[in-house]
């Protein structure tokens, strides 16, 4: 956390699908811009919350998003939505009782 608030945003360059990655979520809720792989769910939270796409594994769009954000205060820390997007990030007891009563 104490990176990201010193961070001009956060690249999340995913290549494999993930469905809704916490470090989004903490980015959002800090109001730092989102630059993420256009994949999965990850596109879904960019898109409900702010941010940017860029394509899975195409270095030099990822460079141009980075400019963008860097450049364009709406794109930006301007353009989050970071109250919609504070959330309680469960501790690691909690996922492992969860998985635990499926057996």
């Amino acid at each position: 956390m104490d990176l990201m608030a010193e961070a001009d945003c956060l690249v999340c360059p995913s290549l494999c699908y993930e469905n809704s990655p916490t470090v989004i979520y903490e980015a959002i809720g800090m109001g730092l811009p989102v630059i993420a792989s256009r994949i999965g769910g990850i596109a879904e939270l960019v898109h409900k919350y702010g941010g940017v796409l860029f394509a899975p594994g195409d270095g030099r769009d990822l460079a141009d998003k980075i400019r963008s954000v860097t450049k364009d205060r709406r794109l930006g820390r301007d353009g989050i939505k970071s109250g919609d997007a504070r959330v309680d990030i469960p501790e690691v007891d909690y996922y492992v009782a969860k998985l635990l009563s499926l057996a």
